[in-house]
């Protein structure tokens, strides 16, 4: 396995901030720096057979879980704040284009996202909010993938 360097990026470049009027008062929202990854590395896992790209925080220390949609490909995902780590994508299957294999991954995350949530029987908002969090962050790295793809696909 030989990891790539860091591709920097600027989280806020990525956040999508809202202006909102409350009470005659004008307020800013926006995603947390914490959900926002300030860098980016794509690379083959050859013990994996994956193509790997991850993402860095400001705060990467957080136990992870992987998650499978298919069998082609691999989500690493913060176990408490469900932000994304890094996207596994089976290297004998890679598409020409990685930013299309991984652009149909983080849509069908955001699916089953939503999915999931559908289930509940009973209305959760802090659930809500956190899969709403969740869906922003999952955005926000296909962002920073369609910005960095050239770079990430240098490394290889």
């Amino acid at each position: 396995m030989s990891e790539s360097p860091w591709i920097d990026v600027d989280p806020a470049k990525f956040n999508r901030k809202k202006t909102r009027v409350r009470d005659g008062v004008e307020v800013v929202v926006g995603m947390l720096p914490d959900d926002l990854p300030d860098g980016v590395r794509g690379f083959q896992d050859d013990e994996l057979d994956r193509y790997v790209i991850e993402f860095r925080y400001l705060d990467n220390e957080e136990p992870h879980i992987i998650q499978s949609p298919d069998s082609r490909t691999e989500f690493v995902i913060g176990e408490f704040s469900g932000r994304l780590f890094a996207v596994r994508i089976d290297a004998s299957t890679l598409a020409a284009s990685i930013r299309s294999d991984v652009d149909k991954a983080i849509r069908d995350l955001i699916r089953a996202k939503r999915l999931k949530q559908n289930r509940q029987h009973r209305p959760n908002r802090q659930l809500d909010r956190r899969n709403r969090r969740n869906r922003q962050n999952y955005f926000v790295a296909g962002e920073v993938l369609k910005n960095t793809q050239e770079q990430l696909l240098a490394y290889d």
